[in-house]
């Protein structure tokens, strides 16, 4: 866990990185383009098609499926050439992208799934290979500082650009929200040149060999149990595509989409500043208050999806970023803390995996409720993935009680500790 000792988060050099702001830059290009496609081009799909749920949830199980299809394909491909090449391909598959809907705007209604499957393979291509970057460039906390201060330039990403996009397409079209992330595209290509990653020595991925590991280092049974935790934390992502489609019910426009998100975001960097320097028995206080509120806040939904309801529960869900920096930092060290650095790729592999099975379960949920049951439905398909989404982050904390922090205090002895006194990394 970070120190409150620290004033700051400061990104650490390792001897072998040659720039850590490019990974962080081109992370945060990765959430423009992100925050489009969730946003944005699903409020678009949502809108154009009168609200229909069913077209929506095959929008989205479209995109996760084939995300998952070339995650593995892109992780083999890693082992055969230089990882940062599946980084720039990625920007290139996002601008052709992109630059279809540019041009043929219709697209958007007419081949909405095809587009959730091509989105789905520009992200393998991306997700992958930034995560092995990270993995392999920073070291225990470490791993957690940056992730930290990438979820605050997340967050504050966040403010600025749902309201520009807003704005955008409010008094202008769709088409030029779209123009401008190609120009975000363009600049991630110019960062990906300032990222330096080794090829992994062994070639093709070792699957067998990874699980051989993790039994013969004892080490099986705790990586059981954070894939089950990965698969219940997986709907979130299912969850903030439905949030959209929330907003859309309850305000109706693209400019409240953008207006409501930049707000919200406001909040989540305030609770995230706070958690970040407070002592770990405040932290472990605030984490339980936050998801406590989270599940309250999703119940008046079952009433109302309404303008007061639909602010309430999006507040509280967007608070939920200290969550996500803790699933974050243990998908991160997932390598390292079972000894099996070796295996990064084929460890990163084995929790999306599980994520997505959380994810596509919530996706065949949300489709039965758009065939036959309607909104009353999907508004309780919704309070599932809340009590999914909160079920791992309990779980987490127990995990990592149990197999990170070594006595109640969650003070750790470590190599890679960098703080002035006593930390509480992990």
């Amino acid at each position: 866990m970070p120190s409150p000792a620290e004033k700051e988060i400061v990104v650490p050099i390792l001897p072998e990185q040659q720039n850590p702001f490019c990974i962080m830059g081109v992370k945060i290009c990765g959430v423009i383009l992100g925050m489009f496609f969730s946003v944005f081009l699903t409020g678009q799909i949502f809108l154009l098609s009168n609200q229909d749920i069913v077209l929506t949830g095959l929008f989205i199980t479209a995109y996760l499926t084939s995300f998952v299809i070339t995650y593995p394909i892109v992780a083999h491909l890693c082992k055969k050439f230089p990882p940062i090449y599946m980084i720039r391909m990625s920007a290139i598959f996002a601008f052709a992208f992109l630059a279809v809907i540019v041009f043929m705007p219709d697209i958007v209604i007419n081949h909405a799934i095809l587009l959730g499957g091509l989105w789905g393979i520009t992200r393998g291509f991306y997700w992958c290979v930034i995560e092995y970057a990270v993995a392999t460039k920073f070291n225990g906390s470490n791993t957690l500082k940056f992730d930290l201060l990438y979820r605050k330039l997340k967050l504050l990403t966040a403010i600025i650009f749902p309201i520009t996009f807003g704005l955008i397409i409010n008094f202008g079209d769709f088409v030029y929200t779209a123009i401008l992330v190609l120009v975000v595209c363009g600049v991630k290509v110019a960062l990906s040149f300032g990222i330096k990653l080794k090829r992994p020595e062994e070639k093709g991925l070792r699957v067998r060999q990874f699980f051989r590991t993790l039994k013969s280092n004892g080490k099986m049974k705790p990586a059981i149990q954070l894939w089950l935790i990965s698969a219940l934390k997986g709907p979130s992502v299912v969850l903030s595509f439905a949030i959209v489609m929330l907003i859309i019910m309850a305000y109706g426009t693209h400019l409240d989409l953008g207006i409501l998100h930049s707000v919200i975001a406001i909040v989540a960097i305030m609770v995230t500043f706070v958690y970040k320097r407070v002592p770990l028995n405040v932290q472990l206080i605030l984490y339980f208050v936050i998801v406590s509120l989270m599940f309250i806040a999703s119940i008046p939904l079952l009433f109302t999806v309404g303008v007061i309801s639909v602010f309430i529960f999006k507040l509280f869900f967007s608070s939920s970023a200290i969550i996500k920096a803790e699933h974050g930092s243990a998908y991160l060290n997932f390598a390292k803390t079972l000894n099996t650095e070796q295996y990064t790729i084929e460890s990163h592999l084995f929790l999306t995996v599980g994520i997505w099975f959380g994810r596509f379960i919530m996706c065949m949920l949300m489709i039965l409720a758009g065939l036959f049951g309607g909104y009353v439905w999907f508004v309780g398909v919704v309070l599932t993935m809340i009590v999914s989404y909160a079920l791992s982050a309990v779980f987490l904390w127990i995990w990592k009680q149990k197999y990170i922090f070594k006595d109640t205090k969650g003070i750790i002895p470590s190599e890679d500790c960098e703080c002035e006194s006593e930390c509480e990394c992990i």
